[in-house]
């Protein structure tokens, strides 16, 4: 069972030794085609409504791919944050390569605010020439707001710029 720990770290050969000897797994379920440039919040939740236990800290993974043709020299994401999100509470995590990240002021139609994520520059080849170094990757941790109502919707999506093309906006 690939989401077994112990299981993966003897099927890959690697045995820990020392206090320091670390891994991690992250197990999602297989599916068919996707977008490689898609955004996931775990918990994934229970039922077909994805329902979680209310003040979680959220986590989330921002995926992208330079399907383009040519080396992207810089991607941009901005993700706008749902009201029902403690911006006090964001913390960034690791990334595919270096980033900047900042908070853009609020916006004056939704009242929510957005988090610019820069990978600039990247040189992020084209996944025709190179499919592995093409993808690229971001994680975030944010809790909900202190005791949201039982059915509470947290939902958001992203938009990623690759150099001065049109965004490509992520799942929901």
């Amino acid at each position: 069972n690939a989401c077994d720990p112990a299981a993966a770290a003897f099927e890959m050969g690697f045995q820990p030794h020392l206090p320091q000897d670390y891994t991690a797994f992250l197990c999602e379920p297989t599916i068919g085609s996707y977008d490689p440039n898609d955004k996931t919040g775990y918990p994934g939740g229970l039922d077909s409504q994805n329902y979680i236990f209310p003040n979680l800290e959220m986590d989330y993974r921002i995926r992208f791919q330079n399907t383009g043709t040519d080396t992207a020299i810089f991607v941009y994401i901005i993700d706008t944050l749902p009201l029902n999100l403690d911006l006090g509470t964001l913390r960034m995590g690791a990334a595919s390569h270096p980033y900047t990240w900042e908070l853009l002021p609020v916006d004056t139609l939704t009242g929510q605010h957005a988090l610019r994520i820069g990978f600039n520059p990247i040189y992020l080849p084209d996944s025709t020439t190179n499919p592995a170094a093409s993808q690229g990757y971001v994680y975030y941790h944010i809790r909900q707001n202190p005791d949201l109502p039982n059915g509470e919707k947290i939902r958001n999506a992203a938009s990623i710029y690759f150099d001065y093309n049109a965004p490509i906006r992520t799942n929901t």
